[in-house]
């Protein structure tokens, strides 16, 4: 799978052989874009969750009310 991504292509390859294997990287290409942009997304989502979350204990609505908490 690597030789056929990454190999240099042969000399006298015919235009169909040339096309499969751009396609064949393009592919490859599109699905570790698209995962890396799903993981991305995933982690963002657990740090934002994270920050709301210490948020939220940090401001309480009692505070904003102007009630003091014994």
């Amino acid at each position: 799978m690597i030789n056929k991504l990454f190999a240099s292509t042969k000399p006298g390859i015919t235009d169909d052989e040339y096309r499969a294997k751009i396609k064949y990287q393009v592919n490859f290409l599109t699905i570790v874009i698209i995962l890396t942009v799903a993981i991305t997304m995933l982690l963002a989502s657990f740090k934002s969750h994270q920050l709301r979350e210490v948020f939220y204990v940090d401001f309480h609505p009692v505070y904003l009310a102007g009630v003091s908490v014994p």
